[in-house]
């Protein structure tokens, strides 16, 4: 161990600590002005640059925002001059992107999708999640807020492993089999990124990126299964057989996000415009004639074979029916079971808000050192690894102090568990515990 790095409350153990952190801004600020002179060719000028609002932070905790980039060469040269901690773009096309937000006058903005890996609560994260405290530098129980020191500035770093990485993987593939099978939307108008640290973006491009805010929340509402489980229970009523007339598929059932923006129209039979998809069919004819009987959480709802089927049946009803195809019968339980493990883990915020920036595809994450990359395909996901395909930080080593860090992998090559220890370390895994906060560079460099 290091003399007076451990937070010992007097003079020398500020001073060393001080000191290393001032080493660690310099050798990360070294580490992302190398990836720029070395990579301009991974970052991506969006569509339309003039109209975006540009920002970047630095290495110091400023933000500087409410810029405009005439184009790709002007945006390396911010990159390669300033070396930002992280980098941003918005998702909006403004008509004055320089203005203040109320002023920047909006047009239209990207449809982007967030999913945040820690958000599922993976069941490995407590094997490899670390929370320290900031004061005195020592793990804290992951069940408590309060280090035994007295301190309630507890940091949770995450260290993410393949098995985390497969869980936002299989959020993504739902996501976009939901938005090509329900909303129509091409899969070549689908664009996946990893985040750079710990999650997906999933950009939808084409038109779009014309829908308002409540058109979004629509579609949000959609994916996550709000209110599908209420509708089922106003549609069938208690024990309730659908008999479907008609042959084939209804076109209502795979219709484009922008069915109700543009056509205004109104389901009077529905919670919401958005329950008008669950259904997927055009006639749908009770037994009973009454289709909205109440029913229990446990009374039995019967779906014909027709929608049981593997091919058939668009939206909601369609998906949990092939889902407990199984099933002869199924309860409202099993219902929501079923509409639990289908929907879309997403932040419902990011794809509502038009006005947000998003971090620009191919600069690093501040978080990890990683980059934002792109999946080449959608069906590259199963082979796509961020923890070698993003980290393209070189291999040089460096000598850095590990205050705690648990086993991880980099470019398939393994390192710790560390514990309050000096290593060396390739500068891609010593960049990566430095900006997890978990580390610091043991001199100038």
């Amino acid at each position: 161990m290091i003399d007076g790095v451990r937070r010992e409350g007097n003079d020398k153990s500020d001073n060393t600590l001080a000191m290393m952190r001032a080493y660690s801004i310099n050798l990360l600020n070294q580490a992302f002005k190398e990836y720029y002179f070395k990579h301009t060719a991974m970052v991506e000028a969006p569509d339309a640059i003039q109209e975006r609002e540009f920002g970047y932070s630095r290495f110091d905790g400023t933000m500087i925002r409410h810029l405009s980039i005439r184009d790709r060469n002007e945006l390396i040269a911010l990159l390669i001059m300033n070396v930002p901690a992280d980098v941003y773009c918005s998702a909006a096309y403004y008509t004055s992107p320089t203005r203040p937000m109320e002023e920047k006058g909006l047009k239209a903005a990207d449809l982007i999708f967030d999913i945040d890996v820690k958000e599922l609560k993976p069941r490995c994260s407590s094997m490899h999640d670390i929370h320290l405290c900031e004061e005195c530098l020592e793990p804290v129980d992951d069940t408590s807020s309060m280090c035994g020191c007295g301190s309630r500035r507890v940091n949770h770093v995450t260290i993410p492993c393949d098995e985390c990485i497969s869980l936002g993987k299989r959020e993504v593939k739902k996501l976009a089999g939901m938005l090509e099978d329900d909303f129509g939307v091409d899969e070549d108008n689908i664009k996946v990124y990893f985040s750079g640290n710990y999650g997906f973006h999933v950009y939808v491009k084409g038109r779009y990126t014309l829908l308002d805010s409540a058109a979004r929340s629509e579609v949000v509402n959609y994916l996550l299964g709000r209110g599908v489980a209420d509708a089922i229970r106003k549609r069938y009523g208690r024990k309730v057989r659908e008999e479907i007339r008609g042959k084939g598929k209804s076109k209502r059932g795979k219709r484009s996000i922008e069915r109700d923006k543009d056509k205004g129209k109104k389901d009077d039979d529905s919670n919401n415009a958005t329950t008008a998809a669950i259904y997927g069919y055009d006639d749908l004819k009770h037994s009973d004639g009454n289709s909205n009987s109440n029913s229990n959480d446990g009374s039995i709802v019967y779906i014909p074979r027709s929608i049981l089927a593997a091919d058939g049946g668009y939206g909601w009803i369609g998906r949990i029916g092939r889902y407990l195809a199984a099933s002869a019968h199924v309860s409202m339980k099993s219902i929501e079971d079923a509409i639990l493990a289908l929907s879309v883990r997403i932040d419902p915020n990011v794809t509502i808000d038009m006005h947000r920036i998003f971090r620009l595809p191919g600069t690093l994450n501040s978080k990890s050192s990683l980059a934002k990359v792109p999946l080449p395909r959608l069906s590259d996901i199963d082979s796509f690894n961020p923890l070698i395909d993003a980290c393209l930080i070189s291999d040089r080593e460096v000598d850095v102090y590990v205050i705690n860090a648990p086993r991880f992998t980099l470019k398939g090559n393994s390192f710790g568990p560390y514990t309050h220890e000096e290593v060396k370390l390739p500068l891609y895994a010593a960049s990566y515990l430095i900006c997890k906060g978990i580390a610091y560079a043991k001199r100038k460099y």
